[in-house]
Formats: structure tokens, sequence, C-alpha cells
């Protein structure tokens, strides 16, 4: 018989394993708040393009048409107008709707 010579691979512990665990667990946990924050503005960021672009179709509509703005309702149904309070909170003080509003 010959005899294998070297180490005897083993697997990782228990120990080891609870250690990554623990340490991947403290990682999410810090990078959830990040990710929270980033979508928050993310739709902070959607909100007031989506407002600006409102504004900038009544603008050019009002332009064609001798500076009248289209009426509060179309026949029987009225049309729906956001008001300037429709986006949340900025988060910071470089995205505040009262910025960009003349």
């Amino acid at each position: 018989m010959t005899r294998r010579t070297g180490s005897v691979s083993r697997g990782f512990t228990l120990l080891e394993l609870v250690v990554v665990v623990a340490i991947v667990m403290v990682l999410i946990a810090l990078l959830l708040p990040v990710v929270n924050k980033a979508r928050y503005e993310a739709k902070v960021v959607a909100c007031l393009s989506n407002l600006r672009q409102i504004g900038v179709g009544l603008t050019n509509y009002a332009m064609e048409n001798e500076g009248w703005y289209p009426a509060k309702t179309h026949g029987e149904l009225p049309l729906p107008i956001p008001s300037l309070n429709a986006c949340p909170e900025a988060a910071s003080p470089s995205m505040n709707l009262s910025d960009h509003v003349e």
C-alpha cells in the first residue's frame, strides 16, 4: 500500500462560516440606508423632471394659442394638474423645488 503524503483538504469550520455570514450582514446593514437614500432622491428628481415637462408643455401651448392656457376642464372630465407640492420633499437643499420655479 502506498501512503499519501501532504495535508488533508478539509471544508470550512462552522465558526468560519458564522464569521463570514456576520461580516456580510454588517456590510448589508451599512449599505441599506445608502441605497434607500439614493432611491428616494431618484424619485424626487423624476418628479421634478415631470413637473418641469408639464410646465414646458403648458408654456408651449400658451405660446401657440395667443397666451391662453388650456381650460381646467375638458368636456365633462377635469384635467389633472398636479400641485407644486406633488413631489416628496427634497433631501438636499440643491434639489429644492422652490429654487427651480420662478
